[in-house]
């Protein structure tokens, strides 16, 4: 029984291994096969949709960041999740990091950016892409436009 339960343990330990060093194997991948650092197609893309230069400055710089590559080639039609591996809460995560970082203002909850960005539920659940997500980006208010009432 003992010794089943060990076998079990072990099984499971080589499984979660392997999925990892799947995973890790992909990125280096990437990593290796983008190290152009050519930024100029990403840059171009964001200006045609018309992406504040701050949010895609810091998209890119976010995204190399993640990925461990200062000079990774960023592609506007990357998949967030199947190149970066970034899933839903990593990039409610990586939305509250950048717009601290672009002076936006930052949402509390997921609920928040729906409010802030004027975006539908089903709107804001089709971010898949670096470009959704610089548009989402540049949706967020900037904090120069929130006035604070002063009391006397």
């Amino acid at each position: 029984m003992k010794m089943n339960i060990f076998v079990g343990l072990v099984v499971l330990l080589l499984g979660f291994a392997l999925v990892q060093l799947v995973g890790f194997l992909k990125f280096r991948r990437i990593r290796q096969a983008r190290r152009t650092g050519h930024a100029e197609a990403f840059e171009h893309r964001m200006k045609e949709l018309a992406v504040p230069e701050a949010i895609s400055a810091e998209l890119l710089a976010f995204l190399r960041r993640w990925m461990r590559a200062p000079d990774l080639e960023v592609r506007s039609e990357d998949d967030l999740a199947e190149v970066f591996g970034l899933a839903d809460d990593d990039v409610f995560d990586a939305l509250r990091e950048m717009a601290v970082r672009t002076n936006r203002r930052v949402p509390e909850k997921l609920a928040d950016v729906l409010t802030l960005t004027g975006l539908s539920a089903s709107e804001a659940s089709t971010v898949h892409t670096v470009e959704d997500l610089a548009l989402l980006m540049s949706r967020l208010p900037s904090m120069e436009a929130v006035t604070i009432p002063r009391h006397s």
